[in-house]
């Protein structure tokens, strides 16, 4: 709550702090610290610059598709064991939790 004093008068002013949820640019970071191949690297990244253009663009059905990619890609790799399933899994939920947001 935040209280401001007007001529006397308090008022009470509601408010709500909404944390921060995980973004596209925080999944990039993540997969450049990953130790998987640069293929593989360049193949998420390419994916989630797409979700990102396509959410500065307006365009969450095309941002969603791409996170839905970058999901299956990921899960691939975790088949692949490419990808350590912790750190898969982590990125994937993120990335649902994104595509949800939109």
């Amino acid at each position: 709550m935040l209280g401001v004093s007007l001529c006397s008068t308090l008022v009470t002013i509601p408010y709500t702090v909404v944390p921060a949820g995980p973004t596209i640019a925080g999944l990039i970071q993540q997969v450049n610290a990953l130790s998987i191949s640069s293929a593989a690297k360049r193949v998420l990244i390419a994916t989630l610059n797409l979700a990102e253009q396509a959410v500065n663009q307006g365009r969450p059905v095309l941002a969603r598709a791409a996170l839905q990619s970058f999901v299956l890609e990921m899960r691939a790799l975790i088949l692949l064991k490419a990808v350590p399933p912790g750190g898969g899994t982590s990125l994937i939920s993120q990335a649902q939790a994104i595509a949800a947001a939109l």
